[in-house]
């Protein structure tokens, strides 16, 4: 084998008798090991009332196992400079653990303890549901994220994405930690799992290590996924405005219904439109930020497994924020109306091209890209056709894109009102 072969392998997929989807890598550059377990299940798993449940069980999972306290995990982690740690979000549940080459074969009995058998000890639930409460206020004290919580709320409700990771006040505070080990015990099986080992290792001596941890586990017989309709397009413009105590702040943000992750296609278009406007140097950037009306404007794709939104988010002041409205969209209707010159298109493609290949270089990186991707069902060497997926976005695409869900959107700003700018 050449010495690069030695250092990295491609990647192998396997899937265990019980379900797991297993994603192993030689990436031998550094003698870490990084372990990545991903479930489909986060705010798409919940309903108005359950609101919060994926985040609160993904943060006690590491709280006490059938064999180890929570401190004892941590404890373990700690003393040998490695991390483990749970996290959940829209679409996924996650659990990341990083380790030196040398205590990788350990570790995996904490791993597999935190992920198959935590144990929700009360205690322990009356502090995680404490800390996110906390959590909940600290984001409505923070304008970015009030804004785009309140945006959020503001959803169809049938979308999942009308709700947020942390869920409400009303419904965290109402949730028990039998609450949580329902979800664990509905979700959180092999035949809804993609499982990742990039790093350091001998790529078959840990499949038999994985086979012989996590393959014993019963997968869930009658596991589905729920499936998502597509939004209907809020009916003509919905303006709405949250008063806030910053006299010289205003944020904005419009939302447009598009569509799941899997519409490879029109996704790639919007990631161009995205760069072309928002991004630094970008056109809307350029034109909001040279007129001295934003301090900032950015686009993102809130998107997964269901049919989600493109978001565009601002801050300005109050007295200007009608105007930072009229102008995004007007730079959508320019969008639609003449196309993209080509050398302007081929220099975002270049910039997107060149940063993708300058991300994912660490085992972590690529672990977590790869189970990603697997889980959504688009295949874990996903990322291998980027390029080409951006070379193919043409200006009729963005054009067709634009005319197709930029004309409505749900639009949330939030400014003081004339009551609350005199206390």
């Amino acid at each position: 084998a050449t010495v690069a072969e030695d250092v990295e392998s491609p990647i192998l997929k396997k899937k265990l008798s019980n379900g797991l989807t297993v994603l192993l890598k030689r990436n031998a550059v550094v003698p870490m090991v990084s372990v990545q377990a991903f479930i489909q299940a986060g705010v798409l798993s919940e309903d108005a009332a359950t609101s919060g449940r994926a985040s609160l069980t993904a943060d006690l999972m590491d709280k006490g196992t059938q064999k180890y306290t929570g401190a004892e995990i941590a404890e373990y982690f700690d003393s040998l400079g490695g991390s483990l740690s749970v996290g959940s979000q829209r679409n996924t549940t996650f659990l990341q653990a990083q380790v030196l080459k040398d205590d990788f074969e350990p570790s995996l009995d904490y791993v597999h303890q935190v992920l198959f058998k935590p144990t929700f000890p009360e205690d322990e639930f009356k502090k995680v549901q404490q800390l996110q409460l906390g959590q909940i206020a600290a984001r409505a004290a923070n304008p970015q994220t009030q804004i785009l919580d309140y945006w959020t709320g503001l959803l169809p409700a049938a979308s999942p994405y009308s709700r947020t990771p942390q869920g409400t006040p009303e419904s965290v505070s109402k949730l028990t930690a039998a609450d949580c080990q329902k979800f664990h015990k509905q979700y959180v099986v092999p035949n809804n799992m993609v499982l990742a080992v990039f790093g350091d290792i001998d790529v078959q001596k840990t499949l038999a290590l994985l086979e012989q941890k996590f393959g014993k586990e019963t997968g869930s017989p009658n596991f589905k996924m729920p499936t998502y309709a597509s939004l209907p397009a809020p009916e003509g413009q919905q303006l709405h405005n949250l008063p806030s105590r910053r006299e010289d702040t205003a944020m904005v943000v419009l939302g447009y219904p598009t569509v799941p992750i899997t519409d490879t296609k029109t996704h790639a278009a919007l990631e161009v439109m995205s760069s072309l406007l928002t991004d630094s140097g970008g056109r809307m950037f350029n034109e909001l930020r040279g007129a001295q009306l934003v301090y900032y404007v950015f686009g993102f794709q809130l998107s997964g497994p269901a049919p989600g939104y493109f978001v565009f988010m601002a801050q300005t002041r109050p007295a200007t924020k009608d105007d930072v409205i009229a102008r995004i969209q007007a730079a959508l209707a320019k969008v639609r109306k003449e196309g993209i010159p080509d050398d302007e298109l081929n220099s975002v493609k270049q910039k997107l091209q060149a940063s993708h290949a300058m991300s994912n270089t660490t085992a972590s990186q690529q672990a977590f890209q790869a189970a990603l991707y697997e889980i959504y069902g688009l295949g874990y060497d996903y990322e291998k056709s980027y390029d080409d997926r951006i070379q193919a976005v043409t200006s009729a695409d963005i054009q067709a894109v634009v005319e197709k869900f930029f004309q409505h959107a749900t639009i949330a700003t939030s400014s003081p009102d004339k009551k609350t700018a005199s206390k």
